[in-house]
């Protein structure tokens, strides 16, 4: 199946839908990545780890606690009735 996208034609199985090309989404998108790429820069690998690691750990307390405090609520309320 040949399906257009960008203006190129691509030999596959694919539902992509055709995207008119616009100047105004390309000057979005090279502003987008050139500001995410920016910001991936501004930390060296050894700060990204550390960073990962701490948002890993916040994730990781905070879905305990969730679940804990289910499991807490669950609990309880069995033992009422």
């Amino acid at each position: 199946m040949l399906c257009w996208h960008w203006h190129r034609l691509v030999d596959s199985e694919c539902l992509i839908v055709w995207l008119p090309l616009n100047g105004k989404i390309h000057t979005g998108s090279a502003y987008s990545w050139a500001l995410v790429t920016c910001l991936l820069s501004a930390f060296s690998l050894s700060e990204w780890a550390l960073i990962t690691g701490i948002a890993c750990t916040l994730a990781t307390f905070l879905l305990n606690w969730i679940y804990r405090h289910k499991e807490y609520r669950f609990r309880t309320k069995s033992d009422e009735h």
